[in-house]
């Protein structure tokens, strides 16, 4: 196994596996979690290739163009501070009208391709002492595995954003966190700076140390 440690989260890749899945929403957890699995490809000389997906709700128009678009920033800016492509062609980018729909045609497409892991860079709910924000806001579901896959790495899912944003520095690739969003809002202005994503990466950048 080639293991790589980023803070206190360790990435392992099977030297064997061929094709592994990075669910990528175009936000900063789920970018450095495409980072972490290709640098430790690279720098173990593997030759694992990573596929993204990445989903999308119709309940929010204004940012699913967005985020899809900057899913795809973030794995060409992966590449282009990696040195190397490790990325496929191929992707998977959908628009759903719910999280259940949703999760079931990952399932599908998941069991429909050859793929040997799944990477999912979701962080669990900040503290209830977050600032400035009703925690009732917050999804429940972000605090357990977000599908019942073999083969899934839930990597983030002890650690809150702040960890996160942290780490970005620690890494020297802030850029790369600088440009994702975590604005899923109805707004027309991306980012909002009022919805509830918006004031959890308020929170955690004023973390950062």
């Amino acid at each position: 196994m080639a293991t790589q440690t980023f803070g206190t989260t360790s990435i392992t890749v099977d030297p064997s596996w061929t094709n592994v899945v990075v669910r990528m929403s175009g936000g900063a957890d789920s970018s450095l979690i495409a980072y972490m699995v290709a640098k430790t490809i690279i720098d173990n000389d593997l030759s694992t290739r990573i596929t993204r997906m990445t989903h999308n709700l119709e309940n929010f128009p204004n940012t699913n163009s967005i985020n899809t678009q900057t899913a795809a920033d973030a794995q060409a800016q992966i590449t282009s501070l990696l040195g190397v492509d490790v990325f496929t062609s191929a992707s998977h980018e959908k628009t759903y009208g719910s999280d259940a729909l949703k999760t079931d045609d990952l399932l599908v497409w998941l069991n429909s391709i050859t793929t040997d892991c799944f990477f999912d860079g979701t962080t669990m709910n900040p503290p209830v002492s977050m600032e400035n924000v009703v925690i009732g806001s917050a999804l429940t579901e972000r605090d357990t595995a977000f599908v019942n896959y073999p083969d899934y790495k839930y990597s983030f899912g002890s650690v809150a954003k702040d960890v996160v944003v942290q780490l970005y520095h620690d890494l020297g690739i802030v850029s790369l966190y600088q440009s994702t969003t975590s604005c899923i809002s109805a707004y027309d202005v991306v980012p909002c700076n009022e919805c509830w994503w918006c004031k959890e990466r308020e929170w955690a950048d004023a973390k950062v140390t």
